[in-house]
């Protein structure tokens, strides 16, 4: 596929089969990823791929421990909101392999230029230069994915029990998890019917001057 056809016939796929993704095919997904642009070439990523179902398992019900947690703070007229949301937490229990993404914060740029005050002043602001870079690997690791008959969900949900999942899985106190990508071949293969996704016109999200 070229990377028109890429960039349309990539969704998000919640239900996998239970076929095995070679690592072979895991390695060349990932390698495609590392070839992203980052800020000052840090190449802040580290990723974590989880392909145990036990492990799978034990991460799904962190999540699910958590999510019956926040039920106790949900305002009673949105319970029944949150309920059908839940399941957008956890439907990574059937996938065949998880990638945790965590970054590593910038420690580039020009900051070491600027006086002590300036900073104490400005600290409020928040470098995001290596959550972008991340995103760029992520965007990457979707389309290859795509590219090899994978379907990928990006999972941002997961986010509710960061510490327990950095916890588990030993992430380094100098690194942030980011973010969850669910790996799978699709249970029903990429359906046509999918393909055709809604997307805001151009006109409505560019301005030109």
């Amino acid at each position: 596929m070229n990377l028109n056809e890429l960039l349309n016939t990539r969704y998000s796929i919640r239900n996998y089969s239970d076929k095995d993704i070679p690592i072979e095919t895991i390695n060349e997904i990932l390698e495609a990823s590392i070839l992203a642009p980052s800020g000052q070439n840090k190449q802040p990523w580290q990723f974590h791929i989880i392909r145990k179902e036990e492990n799978i398992s034990k991460l799904a019900q962190i999540i699910e421990n958590k999510v019956n947690e926040l039920k106790n703070y949900v305002k009673e007229e949105h319970k029944e909101l949150f309920e059908n949301y839940g399941k957008f937490f956890d439907f990574f229990r059937t996938a065949n392999t998880l990638i945790f993404i965590s970054s590593k914060p910038y420690s580039g740029g020009l900051k070491h230029i600027f006086t002590e005050e300036y900073l104490e002043k400005m600290k409020h602001e928040i470098d995001t230069t290596h959550t972008q870079s991340v995103s760029a690997a992520i965007m990457i690791l979707l389309l290859k994915s795509t590219e090899l008959g994978i379907g990928t969900c990006w999972n941002t949900n997961i986010l509710v029990a960061k510490k327990e999942i950095e916890e588990f899985l030993k992430i380094r106190k100098s690194f942030n998890l980011e973010c969850l990508i669910s790996l799978g071949y699709p249970e029903n293969g990429f359906n046509a019917e999918n393909l055709n996704k809604k997307r805001l016109s151009l006109k409505k999200v560019s301005i030109f001057d």
